[in-house]
């Protein structure tokens, strides 16, 4: 099986509780630092933030990177609450009961950037298969920030590729469309295989325009994806599908971009032939790194030019 990487970008700004404009905090001194607020927020919470309701924890490695304007480094995620046998897929032989208080760990990507002289910034969030702590982590920095800060907001934006409206990345041309079928039936190619009949399995079809041709540009995906919202899937040879990706350039590369699908996976960056892998099949953090820096410079000019 491919390990899946994926990257959600977002925009924060601060504002007053209430209100729809951004603050200027950079040129008002009664107002508090972004910047100081992520460098403490990162430093308080290198201890595990341990949720018991829905067995879930997190907490900061210490940066690898940190400077006037990025802090950059590794979140640790995981799981705990359940009893699992862990066995080798060779032998079959079992190798560890887990227990209860075992806590399941896996190391994520994470980068807060503000942009020299910026009211705005950028944080991203690499995630592993489907497993991403990014809404954990945003939740407790609004949490944080108000409750140090009162009547002060952070809000944050995820960024789609249609807020690239006018720029090179939202104007690509689609050259290959992936569909995803969660726990489809069977039936669906069992002319084609020898699949156990009502046997659950994950569908994908990859779609991919002739040489010199294209799908069209993202603009028209973007639309597919606004009608899906209210459908939740789209139906192609009378298959339905719950999840749908487009291949468009982000950055310098031609990525895997989701147009919509469940886990909000709309807008969620496929970086996974990009990134090298370690011997623990985690990406390397340089190697994510690099990809990240890449997309968020781009994203940067959008932002920029706009405001």
């Amino acid at each position: 099986m491919t390990i899946s990487i994926g990257l959600r970008v977002y925009k924060f700004e601060m504002y007053e509780k209430f209100q729809r404009e951004p603050l200027n905090w950079r040129d008002d001194d009664d107002l508090p630092s972004l910047k100081a607020f992520f460098d403490g927020f990162v430093d308080k919470n290198q201890t595990p933030n341990d949720d018991e309701v829905e067995l879930r924890s997190w907490f900061f490695d210490k940066p690898k990177i940190k400077d006037k304007f990025t802090i950059k480094g590794i979140a640790q995620y995981g799981t705990f609450g359940f009893e699992s046998d862990l066995l080798n897929t060779k032998t079959r032989k079992k190798n560890y009961r887990r227990q209860k208080d075992d806590l399941e760990q896996i190391p994520l990507y994470y980068q807060f950037w503000i942009p020299d002289g910026k009211n705005f910034g950028f944080a991203a969030f690499q995630s592993f298969q489907t497993r991403s702590c990014a809404g954990r982590i945003i939740k407790h920095i609004q949490q944080s920030f108000s409750s140090e800060h009162d009547e002060k907001q952070v809000r944050f934006k995820k960024l789609m590729p249609e807020d690239a409206n006018g720029s090179a990345l939202f104007a690509s041309p689609v050259k290959e469309v992936t569909l995803i079928s969660s726990n489809a039936s069977s039936d669906a190619f069992e002319r084609y295989s020898r699949a156990r009949k009502n046997q659950p399995v994950d569908l994908q079809v990859s779609i991919r325009a002739k040489k010199g041709d294209t799908f069209g540009l993202y603009r028209d995906f973007n639309e597919a994806r606004m009608k899906a919202l209210a459908s939740t899937a789209v139906v192609f040879d009378e298959v339905e599908f719950d999840k749908m990706s487009a291949s468009v350039k982000v950055g310098k590369k031609i990525r895997k971009v989701g147009v919509f699908g469940y886990n909000s996976d709309a807008g969620l960056i496929d970086i996974t032939e990009s990134v090298k892998l370690a011997s623990s099949s985690h990406p390397k953090f340089k190697s994510v790194d690099k990809e990240t820096d890449d997309i968020l410079s781009e994203f940067f000019k959008i932002v920029a030019e706009k405001q």
